[in-house]
This record gives C-alpha cells, sequence and structure tokens, in this order.
C-alpha cells in the first residue's frame, strides 16, 4: 500500500504543479486581455470623440453653406439695388453739376448786368454830417 500512496502521492504533486503552471499562464493571458480591453476600450472613446467632432464640424459646414448661399441671394438682391443706386448717383451727379454750371453762369450774368447798371448810373456824393458817402467807402 505504501506503494501506491506514494505513487498517488507523486501524481498529485505533479498535477498540482501543472495546475499552478496553468494557473500562471491563465493569469498571464488575463492581464495581457486586460491590456487589450483597456486599449481597446481607450480607442473607443478616442473614436467617439473624433466621431462627435467631426459631425460637429460637418454641421458647422452645413450651417456655413446655407448662410453663404443666403447672404449670395441677399447679394444678388443687393447687387441689383446697388447697381440702381449707381445709377440713380451718376443721375444726381450730372444733374448736380448742370445745375452748379447755369449757377454760376447766371450769377456771372448778374454781376455782369449789376456793373453795367452800376456804370451806367451817375456818381453822386450826399454828404451825411461831415463826411460824404465816397469818403466813408474811402475809409
Amino acid at each position: 500500500m505504501g506503494l501506491f500512496t506514494k505513487q498517488t502521492e507523486q501524481q498529485l504533486k505533479d498535477r498540482c504543479k501543472t495546475l499552478e503552471v496553468k494557473i500562471i499562464e491563465l493569469r498571464t493571458a488575463k492581464d495581457v486581455l486586460e491590456d487589450e480591453y483597456f486599449e481597446l476600450k481607450a480607442e473607443h472613446d478616442k473614436l467617439k470623440r473624433t466621431k462627435k467632432i467631426e459631425e460637429e464640424e460637418i454641421a458647422h459646414k452645413i450651417r456655413c453653406r446655407e448662410e453663404t448661399v443666403l447672404m449670395q441671394k441677399k447679394d444678388g438682391i443687393g447687387e441689383a439695388a446697388r447697381k440702381a443706386d449707381e445709377r440713380v448717383m451718376k443721375v444726381k451727379s450730372e444733374f448736380q453739376d448742370k445745375l452748379t454750371s447755369q449757377l454760376e453762369k447766371r450769377g456771372d450774368e448778374l454781376r455782369k448786368m449789376y456793373s453795367e447798371i452800376l456804370a451806367r448810373l451817375p456818381v453822386v456824393d450826399v454828404k451825411i454830417g461831415e463826411t460824404t458817402v465816397r469818403e466813408k467807402e474811402a475809409e
């Protein structure tokens, strides 16, 4: 019986060593899997953030494009209004130039007419008090 017990005892010891080696291998594999899990989780979180940022950028670009289209429509209307304003300003400017030249011409004609009228009038000396009008003008 002693031999049977020693053999069984040896088998049990071998079996324990084999199980201890398997435990160590399983713990190592577990550690490797945990590391991979955390790496994958970090990568997943990073991809989620990247996706969110890209979706926000796309939404922003869409809003910008819509605003650009709206501004172009307004600019089209604004461009027509601006051209009309330019034509109106051109006509006003031409009218103002004509009016100014006519007023200057009339002013020159009036000055000439007054000088002709004054040239035809006789020179009259009027005494006011001790001095004459001509003397006052000379002072």
